[in-house]
């Protein structure tokens, strides 16, 4: 009798381990595209600025927590070394053949979201991640 109440509760506790798992363990994020990635970010909250003076998504959009101009969002060196105007910022691009990055900077967060890529401060990105999974967009 002994033995067949270890082994329930062995049984039960990787049940309840199992349960944990699926419900707090980090969901994946990933979009098909740009224009959904963007649609998702902007009803999280957050800014999107176009690269483009018309709003069209074109390259990639900026993700902030302010307003920034687009032509500040073009002019932001995307490469090598991220410097201070990237606090409280990061770009979303393509990752795919029509879009194919030929570098990342050299520091800061880095993510790949499915078909689009994400880098920028890393502190930023993480907020941004967080947000996104605790509303469990852009889960596949």
């Amino acid at each position: 009798m002994n033995k067949d109440r270890w082994l329930f509760a062995a049984v039960f506790a990787a049940f309840l381990v199992l349960i944990a798992w699926a419900f707090f363990a980090p969901r994946l994020i990933e979009f098909e595209n740009l224009d959904i990635a963007h649609n998702h970010i902007k009803a999280a909250g957050f800014v999107c600025t176009s690269d483009r003076a018309d709003g069209t998504l074109q390259n990639g959009i900026l993700v902030s927590q302010e307003a920034v101009d687009w032509k500040i969002a073009n002019e932001l060196h995307k490469g090598g070394k991220l410097g201070p105007e990237w606090k409280g910022k990061v770009w979303v691009t393509y990752n795919g053949p029509s879009g194919d990055l030929v570098s990342l900077p050299s520091d800061g967060g880095k993510r790949v979201w499915g078909a689009v890529c994400v880098f920028g401060d890393a502190e930023f990105l993480d907020e941004l991640e967080s947000v996104l999974q605790r509303r469990g967009i852009g889960q596949m």
